[in-house]
């Protein structure tokens, strides 16, 4: 290579990390520190130094790019566009995301207290740090050990900005050392964008490698705990598990020592970001004994050196809670016999499939990926499904306040893997998108069929086809469900007679411990079959009509109690005098004679309920249709009205019962 050219590569990015440098300052600073000024709006000179930053960085790429080969060529472009998209990222946290929210005022004060106070003593941080939660000494050390440096950064910058005589307070507390924590995990998880990229780049075209790590990492949570909260653990999580595979699988099969300790390093790094990342430590242990040179004693050194780095983490659980294994089991309530396998994965609250479509896919794909590379997608599979043991173990399986199933950020790198196998299978196969849009075609034309037929289309005049295509979604949405919650919705509609759509609003839901239901518009999510639209009569009353001879309502329930049931009704006047039966969970109660305005009550034992969706059905014995008894254009079968139904639990039950919910 040309001396002159070297250098000039040099400088080129020694000028991009320089722009680096002056972004973070930046942005820590709110532009009180920078190098020089673009523009008077700091939010502008921060996209426009970000813009600067990567054209350094794009004609450092540009001046090597005769001297390396093709494939180098289209590596180093797909990695100059995950790096715009980062940059562009930083521009949107900078100006939008959160500082501390949710766990991240927790993290944040293990990094502050070490590094400014060199203790674990978090006293003086709880009081200038809002939103610390207390009593929780089990927090995972990877985050707040990998934002030191940039605190550290951040607080010499601030020094130097005092004495330059700025406005600027270097404590340790406040919005430059907070921007800096998040700053610290997006950076990382950025660098672990990077090393997603060149795992995929082992197995798919460079365009399919891309196009994967791009949508999975801006169509799946990760783009929230890196964009707008990444105070939480999740992205360092997720980059570090991408440094380990990719570690793995670039040294795939490993022979030497060194790369089983250096494996061992990571994966300590990786479970100190979070500690079921230690689970996939069994993938390249398993890789290894199925080969037919088994290595013996290297996986030993790898084991150990796993337990040398993960040393702080078991010195700071002794410290605070008098165990080196202080693993939040308890206070998450974990039961390893109890699992929400379906809740967890399919559960429009916070379930991973739904919140993350794109996931799905990549779950699809690495099904695929078994035809064609059988041991490596079955280790993957592998390291999903004890993901999935372990998050669905845990009784708050949904993650509390959360955007997605944040607690399979470790996948990702898997998820990764697994879009770009189903990417490469649809690329192979060109049919497949022109029959996914003949279908669509067909769906819209049977949709506006319906709808003709229907008379919610007028015979002539013009059609607003926004509405056509919202009651044509509506319809296909209430009889086929969410895709992604595929097969699990369908189970559950045909389990309980209800619409797939049902599925969305109760499975997983957490449960009540009582229940008040009024028949007004918002009792939508809990009714099952047989049941009219909500009405009002001539008092102003809601309700609505069970229709035919039986009518369902679904409520979940936290755990069995006592309870007693009851309902405000009254008798269709022509038919007048009724009897409604009740069955629970398929168990037949006594019926109830109906006469007039009632309350009826029903006192049911705890061995009839469980916990989650209970079925409370009514049989009515006779209904009638309004045509039948004058001229009319109603041909509802009306059996009773139904005001109001409230679940209560009874006796000792009722107080460790939750207040009702409406």
């Amino acid at each position: 290579m040309v001396p002159s050219r070297r250098w000039t590569e040099r400088l080129l990015l020694a000028a991009f990390f320089l722009e680096l440098l002056n972004l973070f300052l930046l942005a820590v600073s709110q532009g009180a520190l920078q190098l020089f000024e673009l523009s008077d709006n700091r939010f502008q000179s921060f996209r426009y130094h970000a813009v600067l930053g990567w054209l350094f960085l794009a004609a450092r790429e540009a001046s090597m790019w005769r001297a390396a080969g093709r494939q180098a060529n289209q590596y180093r472009a797909a990695r100059l566009t995950v790096v715009a998209i980062c940059l562009a990222g930083a521009a949107v946290y900078f100006r939008h995301g959160i500082r501390l929210g949710a766990d991240g005022p927790n993290y944040f004060i293990q990094a502050r207290s070490l590094l400014f106070d060199g203790d674990i003593d978090f006293g003086n941080e709880i009081e200038r740090v809002a939103g610390v939660v207390p009593g929780m000494p089990e927090r995972a050390m990877g985050l707040p050990l990998a934002s030191m440096p940039f605190l550290a950064l951040t607080h010499l910058a601030l020094k130097l900005g005092e004495l330059a005589g700025l406005d600027l307070v270097a404590d340790g507390f406040g919005y430059p050392y907070e921007t800096a924590f998040g700053l610290a995990s997006y950076i990382v998880g950025a660098l672990g964008l990077i090393a997603m990229l060149r795992v995929a780049f082992r197995f798919f075209a460079p365009a399919v490698a891309l196009l994967s790590v791009l949508t999975v990492a801006t169509s799946s949570f990760l783009a929230w705990y890196m964009v707008v909260e990444p105070a939480m653990p999740h992205a360092v999580s997720a980059a570090s598990v991408a440094f380990v595979v990719g570690f793995w699988l670039e040294r795939r099969p490993l022979f030497q020592t060194r790369d089983w300790i250096v494996l061992g390093v990571l994966f300590g790094l990786a479970t100190l970001a979070r500690w079921q990342n230690v689970a996939f430590m069994s993938l390249p242990l398993i890789d290894a004994l199925m080969k037919p040179r088994r290595p013996l004693l290297q996986p030993a050194w790898s084991l150990l050196a796993f337990a040398v780095t993960f040393t702080p983490q078991l010195a700071y659980w002794y410290a605070m809670a008098g165990s080196p294994f202080a693993v939040s089991l308890e206070r998450h309530a974990v039961e390893w016999t109890q699992l929400s396998v379906a809740e967890v994965l399919f559960s429009t609250n916070r379930g991973l499939f739904p919140w993350s479509p794109v996931l799905y896919l990549g779950l699809i794909g690495l099904l695929l990926w078994l035809r064609g590379s059988a041991r490596l997608a079955s280790l993957c599979l592998l390291g999903f499904v004890l993901q999935i043991y372990i998050n669905g173990s845990v009784e708050m399986w949904y993650g509390g306040w959360a955007y997605g199933g944040r607690r399979f950020d470790n996948s990702l790198v898997l998820f990764v893997l697994g879009f770009g196998a189903f990417l490469d299978f649809v690329r192979r196969r060109p049919l497949v998108p022109l029959v996914f849009l003949s279908a669509i075609l067909v769906l819209w034309n049977v949709g506006l069929m319906l709808q003709m037929n229907r008379a919610e289309v007028a015979p002539d005049g013009n059609v607003s086809f926004r509405q056509v295509a919202a009651r044509s979604l509506y319809h296909y949405y209430d009889g086929l469900g969410f895709p992604p919650a595929w097969p699990a919705n369908w189970l559950f509609a045909r389990r309980h007679g209800v619409s797939p759509e049902k599925f969305d609003r109760l499975f997983g839901h957490r449960g009540f411990g009582n229940f008040r239901l009024p028949m007004d518009a918002d009792a939508d999510g809990f009714l099952g079959r047989g049941w009219g639209a909500p009405e009002q009569d001539g008092r102003g009353e809601w309700f609505r009509w069970s229709l035919g001879n039986e009518s369902t309502i679904l409520v979940p329930l936290k755990e069995p109690h006592r309870y007693a049931l009851s309902i405000w009704v009254r008798p269709y006047e022509a038919i007048g005098e009724n009897r409604i039966g009740l069955r629970v969970n398929g168990h037949v109660e006594r019926g109830l004679e109906l006469e007039g305005d009632s309350v009826l009550v029903w006192e049911l034992e705890p061995n009839l309920f469980r916990e989650g969706i209970n079925e409370l059905r009514f049989d009515v014995q006779r209904s009638r249709r309004p045509s039948e008894v004058a001229p009319s254009a109603d041909s509802r079968s009306l059996a009773i009205r139904f005001y109001r139904l409230e679940l209560i639990a009874r006796g000792a039950e009722a107080e460790n019962a939750s207040p009702l919910p409406r």
